[in-house]
């Protein structure tokens, strides 16, 4: 009888510790519940967080890229055109050649992404290249604009009609995009304007008497830089943004349209002839070679930067383009002597770019106006 109370005993001991065992493997359970949520919750914060760093560093990359390379491409090209050779009178044949070299660099790198992951749809190829083609136009006869214009005057005072490129971008992002600047932004894109203008300087005593055939030359590009970058913004949008086009298939749709608008344009104006010899000069010519792959780190550099800020943004960068290409060219001519105003210059356009970060940006809304300027110009009646 005893060791059959002894058993019964043990049994119902057992049972408690098994319900203990089970209430604190439960509690511990809903314990646990709070934190389970609370990481749940924070997920989506730390994902903000990561994407934040990523677009930082994607803007800083792209600016370091494009000021560290585009500051040498009109001295490069003014070296070129002022050289004996096949390239001093023809400024559209020297942009035609860089302009296929730099789409033959990219069309290569997208092969070989055709190749990796597959190439598109026809269907989405069409539709990216109609998206593409009026961004492809404008910046070829832009390109082929400054090189007329910078053949026509001197390195600074071409710099210094460039400066007015950020006024041009802010019209054209209102109607392109839709950006809409706070009254800080306003303030920071004329202060860009201005310290560009400032940085230039006044062109040096001993350069070519301007003509207003040059002026007008010199004021023809930065007016289609800011459609290019407007349409450039516009593009990004909708092809990198939303992940159906990569950075060099981008580039290389663009600069294949601009082929297709600088090359007819300098066998018309200049001649078959010296489109040829500018293409045999890339060969065997330093300067035109690295002309053209400096042309391409410029264009991947306004790419990528194009899709993570606004058309603004972009121009600012463009704006303070001035700085190193300056810079270089008082380097290449010491008598280009640095003054007061340089100095002033460079600090309005460092205060004004600080003043931008700090207003946010251009528009305070993340996604612009359904139904821009330039959409109802294209169809007016949707």
């Amino acid at each position: 009888m005893h060791s059959i109370g002894r058993m019964a005993e043990r049994k119902r001991r057992g049972e408690l510790a098994d319900k203990r065992s089970v209430a604190s493997s439960v509690g511990g359970a809903v314990a646990l519940q709070p934190i389970a949520e609370g990481q749940r919750l924070l997920a989506p914060e730390r994902g903000a967080v990561d994407d934040a760093r990523r677009r930082r560093c994607e803007v800083g990359s792209s600016v370091a890229l494009c000021l560290g390379t585009i500051g040498f491409v009109p001295v490069v090209n003014k070296q070129i055109l002022a050289a004996d050779g096949p390239l001093r009178a023809a400024p559209l044949s020297m942009t035609a050649v860089q302009l296929v070299g730099a789409f033959v660099v990219f069309a290569t790198l997208t092969l070989c992404q055709y190749a990796r992951r597959g190439p598109p749809g026809k269907r989405a190829l069409r539709r990216r290249a109609r998206r593409l083609l009026p961004l492809g136009l404008a910046f070829g006869l832009k390109v082929g604009a400054s090189n007329v214009g910078l053949g026509l005057v001197s390195t600074e005072l071409h710099v210094l009609l460039g400066a007015t490129e950020v006024v041009w971008t802010a019209l054209f992002a209102f109607f392109v995009d839709g950006e809409r600047p706070s009254a800080g932004g306003a303030a920071a894109l004329v202060g860009g304007a201005a310290g560009a203008a400032l940085a230039a300087g006044a062109p040096s005593p001993g350069g070519p008497r301007p003509t207003p055939f040059g002026v007008a030359a010199n004021l023809v590009a930065p007016c289609l830089q800011g459609l290019v970058v407007g349409l450039l913004r516009r593009g990004a949008r909708v092809e990198l943004v939303a992940g159906r086009a990569s950075y060099v298939e981008f580039t290389a749709l663009k600069l294949g349209f601009a082929v297709a608008a600088a090359a007819p344009l300098a066998v018309l104006r200049e001649g078959a002839g010296p489109v040829v010899a500018a293409a045999a000069a890339a060969g065997r010519e330093t300067r035109v070679a690295a002309a053209t792959l400096l042309t391409a780190a410029v264009q991947l550099s306004f790419t990528a930067l194009a899709s993570v800020a606004s058309a603004n943004t972009v121009g600012i960068v463009a704006a303070a383009k001035v700085v190193p290409q300056w810079l270089l060219a008082a380097a290449a001519a010491p008598e280009a002597a640095a003054s007061p105003g340089h100095v002033l210059g460079a600090g309005v356009l460092a205060a004004s770019a600080a003043l931008w970060a700090a207003t946010g940006n251009a528009p305070r809304r993340a996604a612009p106006p359904r139904r821009t300027l330039y959409d109802a110009a294209l169809r007016p009646g949707r």
